[in-house]
């Protein structure tokens, strides 16, 4: 049984971090108000809960489940090392939080309208606004 690692991520908003997901390839990705129990990749509940999941069958097949909790303003993944070393590696999670990271702006700054993008030499994205 692959070990889950726990670590703190910086997501506010479980809409937004689902919504990114989505954009990165992962359209089966559930989001509960309140948290849900992990599955590991034979299926049986893992102790782990998670407001933000991506089940195991929409992974990998021998894949455990993914999760994000939200618990007292902090966000906290809930990926196990096998899955970590696939498809949630350092590039996919980098992508992650780009695409979270245009969401979440997006959302907060509704109703203003975007003057420029530009996207740096490292691959961030540069976004100026304007009302």
């Amino acid at each position: 049984m692959s070990a889950y690692e726990v670590f703190e991520v910086n997501y506010s908003d479980a809409e937004c971090l689902a919504d990114a997901l989505r954009d990165i390839g992962f359209t089966n990705v559930e989001v509960h108000k309140d948290a849900q129990h992990l599955f590991d990749y034979h299926g049986k509940v893992r102790p782990q809960k998670a407001h933000v999941i991506v089940r195991r069958q929409y992974i990998e097949k021998a894949s455990n489940d993914a999760g994000w909790q939200f618990f007292n303003g902090t966000c906290y993944a809930h990926i196990s090392d096998f899955d970590r070393d696939r498809k949630f590696a350092p590039d996919v999670q980098k992508q992650l939080t780009m695409k979270y990271t245009e969401r979440y702006v997006g959302k907060v700054t509704k109703g203003w309208k975007e003057k420029a993008r530009t996207v740096e030499p490292d691959g961030s994205i540069r976004i100026r606004l304007t009302q």
